[in-house]
């Protein structure tokens, strides 16, 4: 297997997951998952647990971890009420459309493996729970439109061009804490564009400190332009209204009602 991909076969996927399930049965705390299986058995297709396999490399038994800890920390966000529904803006994410829509996780067009961060967007007033809510739909959004996504891991733009004391380490600790080992979803490359200026210097004298493995994970570039000579194009999403956006998710999704990735 190679390190950061896997090529998959019909034989492969099928074996892996039938470990994955035995896996899964040796893991004695797991009340979450069990009450997945009992209340929302239809959106444990395999197509879902594929997710964990990809995410974790074919290991099933990290993909299994990760899976019962996906189904603790969802309750955890979520709550019981919630957490069991389809994930869609009309089932799981019922109470957090406002907060989607300002936009603080977008995706952009013609690039599927991006997801770009805007902390910019976040409302003055927040609730850091629903913009971590928001997260996990942007990125299951995100993973039912791209295979390669799913396969390769995803690419995150940190775009703090217009960033006015947003940051919130809190914020950034919620987001983490409900994602961290529990999400089916690699970090592929991380990059931070329009950086204050006191960042980007702090960068280019700290990269050399990183792991190799992290330092080629990461760039921090002046501006999208600078970016967009790295492979990585984000000029198109200044077209797309993201209320807009939501509102015709909302639409697609009450016609669809169903999805492989939930």
């Amino acid at each position: 297997m190679a390190r950061n991909m896997v090529t998959e076969t019909a034989d492969l996927i099928e074996q892996s997951l039938a470990v994955f399930e035995k896996e899964v049965s040796r893991i004695e705390s797991k009340s979450d998952l069990l009450a997945a299986q009992e209340k929302c058995p239809e959106l444990l297709d395999d197509a879902f647990k594929l997710l964990f396999l990809r995410t974790d490399l074919f290991d099933p038994e990290l993909a299994a971890l990760r899976y019962v800890l996906h189904w603790k920390n969802r309750v955890e966000l979520f709550g019981s009420h919630k957490a069991f529904l389809p994930m869609t803006l009309t089932g799981a994410m019922q109470d957090d459309v406002q907060t989607l829509a300002q936009g603080y996780f977008r995706l952009v067009p013609g690039q599927e493996r991006v997801i770009l961060v805007d902390p910019s967007r976040k409302p003055s007033k927040y609730d850091a729970d629903s913009i971590a809510r928001c997260v996990w739909y942007m990125q299951y959004k995100a993973l039912a439109q791209s295979e390669d996504m799913q396969k390769q891991g995803a690419i995150f733009v940190f775009d703090l061009g217009n960033t006015k004391g947003e940051l919130s380490l809190d914020l950034t600790k919620r987001i983490r804490k409900a994602l961290e080992d529990a999400f089916p979803l690699r970090f592929a490359k991380v990059c931070i564009i329009n950086p204050p200026t006191v960042v980007y210097a702090l960068y280019h004298v700290f990269k050399f400190f990183l792991k190799p493995k992290l330092r080629n994970r990461m760039q921090v570039v002046s501006s999208a332009s600078t970016l967009a000579n790295c492979g990585v194009d984000i000029n198109g999403l200044s077209l797309v209204d993201h209320e807009e956006w939501v509102h015709n998710t909302m639409m697609l999704e009450d016609t669809s009602r169903q999805g492989s990735v939930q």
